[in-house]
């Protein structure tokens, strides 16, 4: 049926009233009311012709020439030359279209709009570009990937500066402007007395008065031979008068053949820092260690006894009381080992007997893990780390016989996958891709060739036990392993009472029939508890549903039908209901596109229209939240099916729970 706007009930009172006040009100409101009615008729009008013209279209089903193709390119960085000077983005490109197809470039991945089409990418000028390719003929795309299909063409900009303050050397009148630059110096900077490069260069940057310099990069044979034409990079030159200073223009401190950092390991281990010098400290000098780069403060005392930290050298000349530098770039830094890791329990996936402790992340900043089964590294190490038994293992730095700590509290718990997990066969519907008629759903972006072959849950708002499967290279094939799918979607598991930490989190596939399964098109399994749970199902661009509690959940096979009945899932007091009813079966919402405020707003509102309403022109454009009819367009039924939905304005129960 043909959406109508409900403000076409207040046409029709409209004029009713109109026609029945007394005629002087009649003459009064009549031009009005008319004027309004006849406006709020024809958008009512306009949007059902524009729905059914939809419903027509989306009928219909597309064979696309640029269905799983992908743009391969040589690199994402296409710097510019010479200023101002185009580039060509094709120039990068490595594979040719599909027949039938054509490369396009686009400004916004996230539009594929006629607004963002990028007609000349043979000249391009500094910005990020998104190839395509494009099927003329059924006005489809391939496969697209922000991350990895793109193009930034990098532009020549100002000269970056180190400092902006410089002031004379000791015992002379000039000061040194490569000083304000990192090393080493771009042999193309030059220096100007003006900010527009007029007149001549300075011809000894080394050795500058008192005054205002700006830095310029100049470019042989370029049509544009400056990098720009009115500098920001300015240096000011102060003068200050001094005597002469044994400890400057004594060049790098540190040895830059060797690593700046010191790592300790044994308890008992002292860090020199005198041995990262990369030369010997001139006569009639001393060496200081700071821990502010522009020697503020007191030097440090303990430069062969270091603790853990960043250090800063100078060479220091007590008789005229000046040092080697007014700054220090570079530094020194010690490091003790504090193994601590990010994730300290790991599982065995389901029917896998060990783990790899390679993927425990942490702050070892470059160290030799050895992995011990005891707190105290009695017997040996863990002779294979990347298979594990259920266990707890502790990590532990060697060098020369000596440990970093002879006993820690620190340690992975590895735990096996249960022997009989339960298994738990879930079915939801998918308002947005209902089909006409039937209790099912529509499969139009895998026959589309638009479903991507990662989850798009991959923003890690939380991490539960189980991470599922992330990747089904088969999804856009319906013969697949796991047959028809309508999308992705995730499963969490939590307590009864708290919405904090999932004990499990799914990401799995949606059928056209509402059930979920994974890549092997198998029914999910999930760790048992002992203690009543929610199961919370979120798509990228409906509301999240929450169930009843599930107060046996220990062990054995269950199912959980949220089609069945409205009753199924946990509803908030005095709110709208928590599914719509579609086709004869309870449905999640459609509408709630913004998967990245989870759970902030799990709801649906003004803003999820406004959005729809923004992007909506009409065309093809894959997969998108915005799409909330599933089909692959922005169009008048994705704006009627946005606006009933934010008119109602429901608000998930996983949003305000009431336990």
């Amino acid at each position: 049926m043909p959406f109508v706007h409900p403000f076409a009930r207040y046409a029709v009172i409209a004029l009713i009233f109109a026609e029945t006040k007394s005629q002087n009100m009649k003459r009064e409101f009549s031009h009005h009311f008319r004027n309004l009615c006849a406006l709020i008729f024809l958008s009512c009008v306009a949007t059902s012709l524009c729905a059914q013209v939809s419903e027509n279209k989306n009928a219909k089903t597309l064979t696309c020439l640029a269905a799983g193709s992908e743009v391969q390119g040589s690199t994402n960085d296409l710097p510019q030359l010479c200023p101002g000077e185009p580039v060509n983005l094709n120039s990068v490109i490595l594979n040719t279209p599909p027949d039938g197809c054509i490369l396009r470039w686009y400004t916004d991945d996230s539009k594929k709009t006629a607004d963002k089409l990028y007609a000349t990418p043979e000249s391009a000028q500094p910005g990020s570009y998104y190839p395509v390719f494009y099927d003329t003929l059924n006005q489809c795309f391939g496969i697209t990937n922000p991350y990895q299909h793109y193009v930034a063409v990098k532009g020549i900009g100002q000269v970056y500066l180190d400092r902006d303050t410089l002031y004379n050397l000791y015992g002379v009148n000039t000061g040194d402007l490569r000083r304000t630059i990192q090393q080493p110096v771009d042999p193309r900077i030059r220096w100007y007395t003006n900010p527009n490069h007029q007149g001549q260069p300075v011809a000894d940057p080394s050795a500058v008065g008192e005054g205002e310099y700006w830095a310029f990069m100049e470019f042989d044979n370029c049509a544009i031979p400056f990098n720009t034409g009115n500098s920001t990079s300015k240096v000011v030159m102060i003068y200050r008068p001094t005597g002469d200073c044994r400890a400057e223009n004594k060049g790098m401190m540190l040895d830059y053949e060797q690593d700046h950092e010191i790592r300790l390991i044994c308890p008992t281990e002292k860090a020199n820092l005198n041995v990262k010098l990369g030369q010997p400290i001139p006569d009639g000098c001393e060496m200081r260690w700071y821990t502010t780069d522009d020697h503020s403060g007191t030097p440090y005392p303990f430069d062969q006894d270091a603790a853990p930290g960043e250090y800063f050298p100078f060479f220091y000349d007590p008789l005229n009381d000046c040092y080697s530098s007014d700054w220090e770039l570079y530094r020194v830094t010690v490091r003790r080992p504090k193994l601590t890791p990010f994730n300290d329990t790991l599982y065995t996936e389901f029917q896998e007997t060990t783990v790899d402790l390679g993927k425990v992340d942490g702050e070892y900043y470059g160290y030799n893990i050895l992995w011990y089964d005891n707190p105290t590294h009695s017997g040996n190490p863990v002779q294979d780390f990347h298979a594990v038994p259920a266990g707890k293992y502790y990590p532990f730095v060697q060098r020369s016989g000596c440990f970093n700590t002879d006993s820690t509290d620190i340690f992975v718990t590895v735990l096996y996958a249960p022997v009989d997990p339960v298994k738990l066969k879930i079915k939801v519907m998918l308002q947005g891709a209902m089909a006409e008629n039937e209790p099912k759903m529509r499969n139009d972006l895998q026959n589309l060739h638009q479903l991507p072959h990662y989850t798009p849950y991959d923003y890690e708002f939380w991490i539960g036990s189980a991470d599922g499967h992330r990747f089904y290279w088969e999804i856009n094939n319906p013969a697949g392993s796991a047959g028809e799918v309508v999308d992705w979607i995730r499963v969490y598991l939590f307590k009864v009472g708290e919405f904090k930490n999932p004990l499990v989190t799914r990401d799995l596939l949606i059928r056209p029939d509402g059930y979920l399964v994974d890549s092997a098109g198998v029914t999910p399994w999930f760790y048992p508890s002992a203690e009543p749970v929610y199961l919370v199902i979120n798509h990228r661009n409906h509301m999240e549903i929450v169930s009843t509690p599930i107060n046996n959940f220990a062990s054995g096979d269950f199912e959980y039908d949220f089609t069945t009945s409205l009753a199924q899932a946990s509803s908030v007091p005095g709110q709208p209901d928590q599914m719509i009813l579609r086709n004869g079966v309870w449905c999640m919402w459609t509408g709630d596109q913004w998967v990245g405020d989870l759970p902030e707003h799990s709801r649906i509102n003004s803003q999820d229209y406004q959005r729809v309403l923004q992007l909506f022109n009409g065309s093809f454009h894959g997969y998108a939240n915005e799409d909330l009819n599933m089909d692959g367009f922005f169009d008048m039924t994705d704006v009627n099916l946005s606006y009933y939905s934010s008119l109602i304005g429901p608000i998930s129960f996983f949003t305000h729970p009431t336990w």
